[in-house]
């Protein structure tokens, strides 16, 4: 009697913790509203379109970094990529993401395990979702103080992201060498699908000047 007791118990404890494990996952989950207001409506639809997930915790890891390979197979999914040319970069299987095609290529290898910066995927996402390249680099060149260090291979495409406002400034600057994180990939792409979207600037909207605006309309 006393042994039947004892495994009622333990039963009983087991299932107390599956329990408490299955309603702790949400609740993490959903703290992330209050860390990343400004990123709620763009993190929302990628939940929804299972572009990104958390990890057993219910963590979605917004603070955390992208790779480029994970940068890869979200654009493949988001825009239906679909592979027109042989493979471009020589770490890459044969086929393994259509997106490479739409990648501005820098050399002879994907290096997929690498973080993506903030240039890279706006010029990327530019790509991905069949814009073009700006004519120009007038608009980000006046708008950032740190404009001029933005790779010369994504200056153009940037430019459209920009004027689209996909990307937005910080307290005047485009931070594009600063490796970007899941929440502003989430912000970035939202922006692109949804061109009616509320372009909150992430810290700060960068501040023109007229003699910026003149420029612009002389140019």
């Amino acid at each position: 009697m006393r042994k039947h007791s004892i495994i009622k118990k333990i039963i009983s404890l087991i299932s107390a913790s599956v329990i408490c494990a299955s309603v702790s996952a949400p609740v993490m989950a959903a703290g992330w509203q209050e860390q990343y207001p400004w990123a709620k409506e763009s993190v929302e639809y990628c939940l929804e379109n299972n572009i990104i997930s958390g990890d057993e915790t219910g963590d979605l890891m917004l603070g955390g970094n992208l790779t480029r390979e994970q940068m890869a197979k979200i654009f493949t999914d988001t825009f239906n990529l679909q592979s027109n040319s042989a493979v471009r970069f020589n770490d890459m299987e044969k086929n393994k993401w259509s997106f490479q095609d739409y990648m501005p290529k820098k050399g002879s290898s994907f290096n997929g395990g690498e973080y993506v910066t903030r240039e890279e995927f706006a010029a990327s996402l530019v790509k991905a979702s069949g814009q073009k390249a700006a004519d120009s680099y007038t608009i980000t060149n006046y708008s950032f103080k740190d404009a001029q260090s933005v790779d010369d291979a994504y200056k153009n495409l940037l430019e459209t992201a920009v004027t689209n406002l996909y990307m937005l400034g910080d307290s005047g600057n485009i931070r594009p060498k600063d490796l970007l994180t899941r929440a502003e990939a989430c912000t970035f792409l939202y922006r692109v699908v949804n061109p009616a979207a509320d372009k909150t600037s992430i810290t700060g909207n960068a501040q023109v000047t007229v003699e910026q605006a003149q420029a612009w309309a002389k140019a």
